[in-house]
This record gives structure tokens, C-alpha cells and sequence, in this order.
């Protein structure tokens, strides 16, 4: 109705997270609407969560579930909160068909491998991952370092940090690993190769920082695990060269000049290992993705996703 503003309220699964991240580039870049952002989180919501949730969920005339986890824990628990619009933002590529999701009233796919999954459903719509680019500006200056950097949310073995913790020993770099650390043997394992700088819990600007460190990004995830990732869009944009295995949004990215896409597997040591070798030896060619890499990222602004 003219003059009525409609109350949306996103949900996400954890404070700081990815997921949490992008809704926040929604609310920033729509001041025009009336939107909330709350977090329940997935498996063990506390008390506090559910009686914001369930206050807020009253008042909303739009629910946005970001995390497909939270959504069912909320569907199945509150069905009474149910009946209105709901949009759910699906960013796993492993769950993609073991709901029906014909209750939602559209669903947002990250990437186009998980929207040409989900086409069957009339309501899905592709609207790709973003970031702040204001918070990581490209830097002019990329100096003769050797530190080879990853940033991971969840420390975990899918994510293959161990690998190439094991091929910087090898090749004598240095590694940065950001994150937080979910499984602490995994962890230790990584630390024992004695080349692992570690930062955790670390501020945007300290993250932008470990970025400007850096020689080369590597995002080296299993397949039909990741939907992004954001840190590939975060290294590109800062002007970090990016070695990569085709997963998530990387075939949405990837040109065949700003980036390096390796086709080996994650736990393939020699692959890996050739190809870093080969880019950090190639500062020219270094120095030609980053260019290329930032004419991709600059149009994945979070005002674009916002938008959409």
C-alpha cells in the first residue's frame, strides 16, 4: 500500500558469518526499506534467539531465511510463523534437492551451477555472491613476497589447507592461514609443517591487511562443497592473484586471465605444487591477473546485490 513500508526480516545462522556478511550488504545498500537482520542459529539456537526470532517474526510481513538449516529448524518448529512470504537464499550445493521447497515463494541461488540445478523450480533466481568493495580496496603497490594465503571461515579439512601448507613446505613460502578453527587435530596438523602464520577472530581492516601480505590466494576446497567463496572475491578486488580449483562461483569468475584454475584434486600434492610454483615464479603473469582479476570483481559490489 502507498505509504506502507513492509517489514523484512532476514535470518541468518551465526553473527559474522559469510551468510551474515551478505545480508548486511542488503540492509546497507536498501536504507529505503525496513529490513532486520537477526541470527538463529542452526542446530542449537538459544533461548534469546528464539524469543528474538519468534518477536520478530510476528512483526515481519517478508521472511528471508539465509541458511536453508535455519529455515527448517524455524519451519518445523514455529509453523505458525509461517504463513507469509518467504524468500530462502540456498548456498549449499549439497542440499540442493533434499527438500522440495515448494513452500517458499522464491528461492536466490549464488551461483549458476546451484541455479541450473534448481531451474526445474519456476522460482529460483540467480543473484551471485558479493562483497563490500570499499572494504577491500586494490592496492597499487604488490611488492616480492612469497607468503601464500588462505582465509576460511571454518578450518576443516574440505577446505584442503593442509595440502598446500604441505606444498609451501616443500617449496620453501611462507603461508597465512585466516580463520577459526573447527576441528583442532586437523589444525595442529597444519601447524606442524612449521610454516603457518595463523590469525583468528581478526577486524576487516586486519583481514584486508593479511590480503596486502600476500602473493598468491588459493582457495583449494573439494568439489560440490563451496558456493563461493568470498575470500576469492575479497583477494581479487585487494590485487591478490588467485589459484583456485573449479568449485562454487569460480566457473562464473574465471575469464582464463585472471585467475589460475588448477585441475587437480585437493589432496593432489604435485598439481598443486606445480601450479603455485609456476605463478609465484611468474611475477609478469602475477601482475597481468591482478589487473584482469579487478576488471571481474569490481562489478560484485554488495550495492549490485542489493539491488538485485
Amino acid at each position: 500500500n502507498q505509504g506502507v513500508t513492509m517489514k523484512i526480516l532476514m535470518v541468518c545462522d551465526k553473527v559474522g558469518s559469510a551468510i551474515y556478511r551478505l545480508a548486511l550488504g542488503v540492509q546497507k545498500y536498501n536504507q529505503h526499506l525496513d529490513i532486520n537482520i537477526i541470527a538463529v542459529h542452526p542446530k542449537r539456537p538459544d533461548s534469546e534467539q528464539l524469543r528474538v526470532w519468534e518477536e520478530e517474526g510476528k512483526k515481519a510481513d517478508i521472511l528471508d531465511f539465509e541458511y536453508w538449516k535455519t529455515y527448517i529448524y524455524l519451519r518445523d518448529n514455529y509453523p505458525e510463523l509461517m504463513n507469509k512470504p518467504k524468500i530462502l537464499a540456498h548456498y549449499n550445493p549439497y542440499n540442493i534437492f533434499e527438500e522440495k521447497w515448494e513452500e517458499l515463494d522464491l528461492i536466490i541461488a549464488p551461483n549458476r551451477t546451484i541455479y541450473e540445478q534448481m531451474r526445474r523450480n519456476q522460482k529460483v533466481r540467480y543473484i551471485p555472491i558479493t562483497i563490500d568493495i570499499d572494504k577491500f580496496p586494490y592496492q597499487r603497490e604488490y611488492g616480492d613476497s612469497n607468503m601464500v594465503n588462505m582465509v576460511s571461515g571454518r578450518i576443516e579439512s574440505k577446505k584442503g589447507a593442509l595440502e598446500v601448507a604441505q606444498v609451501c613446505k616443500e617449496l620453501g613460502y611462507k603461508m597465512l592461514l585466516v580463520g577459526s578453527i573447527s576441528r583442532r587435530d586437523y589444525f595442529d596438523e597444519i601447524v606442524e609443517t612449521g610454516v603457518v602464520e595463523f590469525r583468528e577472530n581478526i577486524t576487516d581492516e586486519e583481514l584486508l591487511k593479511a590480503y596486502q601480505e600476500s602473493a598468491i590466494h588459493i582457495c583449494n576446497s573439494i568439489d560440490n562443497f563451496e558456493s563461493g567463496t568470498m575470500p576469492v572475491l575479497e583477494a581479487m578486488a585487494v590485487g591478490v592473484p588467485v589459484l583456485a580449483r573449479n568449485v562454487g562461483h569460480i566457473p562464473d569468475l574465471f575469464n582464463g586471465k585472471n585467475m589460475v584454475v588448477r585441475k587437480g584434486q585437493p589432496e593432489d600434492n604435485e598439481d598443486l605444487k606445480k601450479e603455485l610454483k609456476s605463478l609465484m615464479e611468474d611475477k609478469k603473469k602475477r601482475l597481468e591477473i591482478r589487473e584482469n582479476a579487478w576488471g571481474t570483481v569490481k562489478v560484485r559490489d554488495d550495492r549490485r546485490r542489493a539491488i538485485e
